[in-house]
This record gives structure tokens, sequence and C-alpha cells, in this order.
């Protein structure tokens, strides 16, 4: 049974990684680097001055959609994550997270996108997290951002693709020089106990009663490549 290298309780667990992941990431790093320019085109889009999100969902751009996918898919296989990718990749979103030097990102939860969790991948700088409770006696209805009403529970550095419940509060503080970007992506359907199950156990996880996309006759590219003329 393959051990995580970290996990604190439903909040968070890190995976030990696999020879050549270094490789794997860099494929979406230099995802990443082509899309930039376009991404600073759409202006500044996060949630504060010190972060920038680009989210890329399965029916927006779906060739980029489906580049990132099969880049993810191979990490999370080669990690020893054992659902059926093919079966849940039409509720997945992701999303590169970008923080400046010295950046800060609040106490969060991620309600709006409506993820049980996320498989994130650790891209650029130091990728520390830190998770928050909020305070017993709050009376704090803001359920996605508390405010200072919150306390530091546990962080921890991590270097191999993990796992996330994005629904309890967590941040970060990128306490260095170099810029930090991971590769999110949202788990819409899978909570973070399905996902540390299937990278423990022997068998793999099926998690839709009806898949018929699984089957040979359906399997086809999710676009038509155009001929040139």
């Amino acid at each position: 049974m393959p051990k995580l290298r970290y996990q604190c309780e439903d909040r968070f667990a890190e995976t030990n990684g696999y020879d050549g992941f270094q490789d794997d990431k860099q494929a979406l790093v230099d995802i990443y680097k082509r899309i930039k320019p376009t991404w600073e085109d759409h202006g500044q889009v996060g949630v504060d001055d010190d972060q920038l999100v680009y989210h890329i969902s399965y029916d927006d751009h779906m060739e980029l959609w489906d580049e990132i996918y099969q880049v993810v898919k191979k990490i999370g296989e080669n990690c020893g994550v054992k659902i059926s990718w093919e079966e849940i990749k039409h509720v997945m979103k992701f999303t590169f997270m970008w923080t400046k030097p010295h950046g800060v990102l609040m106490p969060h939860t991620a309600h709006n996108l409506r993820a049980l969790s996320a498989f994130n991948i650790p891209l650029i700088g130091d990728t520390e997290i830190i998770l928050y409770h909020r305070s017993k006696e709050s009376s704090q209805k803001n359920i996605m951002f508390p405010g200072n009403d919150t306390y530091e529970y546990a962080r921890h550095q991590y270097f191999n693709p993990c796992f996330l419940n994005v629904n309890k509060l967590h941040g970060l503080v990128n306490d260095s020089d170099e810029e930090r970007l991971i590769l999110k992506t949202h788990m819409l359907i899978t909570p973070i106990e399905t996902m540390i199950k299937a990278y423990e156990g022997d068998e793999t996880i099926m998690q839709l009663p009806y898949a018929p996309w699984l089957s040979a006759k359906w399997k086809q590219k999710l676009f038509l490549v155009k001929e040139k003329t």
C-alpha cells in the first residue's frame, strides 16, 4: 500500500511523486508560459492584487483543456491515484494560480467553484500551504473569506502532487523573492477521502453509475482538427 508523504486529517495530503515528475511538471510550465501573454491581455483577474488566476474549463477552451488534461492524467496515474480519470474528466476544471513574490492569499474556501476537492500540482517557487480554523466564538457568516476571524492550524511545504479539501479554510504566504505557481485541478465530484483512498488502495475507483463514453465506440477526439488547405 503506498504511503502518503504527508497528511493532515481530511484537509490536505501530499503524494510521494514519482521518477519523471519533474519532466511532466515542466510540460505544464511550458503550457503556462505559452498562454501567459494571452492571459495578461485579459487584465488582472484574481481575488486581490497578489494573485492572478487563469481558468480553463471543459466547454470553454476545449483544445487547451484537453492538452492540460492529458498531462494531468499522466501525472495522476504515475503518482498512483487510481481513479478512472477518463470517467470523470468532463467534471474537472483547471486553474493556473500565480502569486507574486511576497504575496499573500488570505484564509478562504472555494465554495464558489462548487468543487469537492483539488488535485494540486506545484510548478514554480515555494509551494507551502497554510490551513486555518475559524475561531469557535466567531459570529462571522462569510464562508469564503472570513477575514481575521481565523487562526493557523497547520502548514506544510509540498513538492509533489497533492490533495486539498477546498471547502475548509486554507491560504498561503509566499515568503520568497520568486513567483509561485501551481496548477489546481478542481475535482467537482470527488472528495479528498476518495482521492486518498484511490492513492492508498489497490483497485481503481469508479464514481458514476453509468459512463457510456468509456466504451470503445465512444472513444473519439473532443474536437475535430481542421485540415489545412
